[in-house]
């Protein structure tokens, strides 16, 4: 398996740099940018380790760190079956890129069960890349290879996934018992495009996307659809170099909670 650190890209300075406020350290990035106002020295980190307890979920235990946080806890289980967590559990549920792991039929009793652990007044945070393959100045046709490898991969799973969940979150949420509920697609650049905040997210993403092309696709594409290897390689090829290619403007729809 290969290393989680073959898998990223450096960190960029940016998100180093610290300042100092009345003898509290904050990053300098958050501050500039307005995005998170708390210090993010070791008293707070400190403070946080104290105060919160998290426990992680996944369905296989293969790609679990080594060494983790004191206050973490990871457990194996299968999210489609009823959650064993009991009733007013979490004053916060994470849940993030499932769709291709939650059974279609399985998301209205997934988030009801969501509803169920939570404390009142808890929050959900429900976070799912829609993986059609879109342009954001319309250049992308069927003849495209990531538009031919999008529409492979969901006809793939489409008996058992809805690749589409993202979109249907809001109404789900509401019909589950979620009060405040409020989601909005933004744009995942698959490559460097778009103003300098959308072009230093595609740089930082492109080379997982490269990745993902391949391995997301793998099983499904050649043991779904029984198409070739030597078939499923040259897709792959081509819609690497696409998703490279920023005149395309390529991009995944991304659907989040508003800021």
């Amino acid at each position: 398996m290969a290393s989680p650190d073959s898998q990223t890209i450096e960190l960029d300075r940016e998100f180093l740099d610290t300042v100092t406020f009345h003898g509290r350290e904050y990053q300098k990035y958050s501050i500039d940018n307005r995005t998170y106002f708390g210090p993010v020295d070791e008293e707070e980190a400190e403070r946080l380790e104290d105060e919160q307890q998290v426990t992680g979920v996944d369905i296989a235990p293969h790609m679990n760190p080594d060494d983790v946080p004191d206050n973490l806890w990871l457990q194996v289980d299968d999210l489609n079956r009823r959650f064993t967590f009991p009733s007013h559990h979490f004053d916060l549920v994470h849940s993030r890129l499932l769709a291709t792991g939650i059974h279609r039929t399985r998301w209205p009793s997934y988030l009801r069960d969501i509803v169920r652990v939570l404390k009142p007044g808890g929050w959900a945070q429900m976070v799912e890349i829609y993986f059609n393959v879109q342009s954001d100045n319309g250049s992308l046709n069927d003849d495209h290879a990531l538009r031919r490898w999008s529409t492979h991969y969901m006809r793939a799973l489409d008996d058992r996934k809805d690749l589409r969940i993202g979109s249907k979150l809001r109404m789900l949420m509401t019909e589950a018992g979620f009060e405040e509920v409020d989601t909005k697609m933004i744009p995942l650049p698959l490559s460097s495009w778009g103003d300098a905040r959308t072009q230093s997210i595609g740089r930082s993403s492109h080379e997982n996307i490269k990745q993902l092309l391949r391995s997301l696709a793998l099983y499904p594409l050649i043991q779904r659809l029984h198409m070739s290897p030597q078939s499923f390689e040259a897709l792959v090829t081509q819609a690497q170099q696409e998703a490279a290619d920023h005149t395309l403007k390529p991009y995944f729809p991304l659907y989040v909670p508003p800021h």
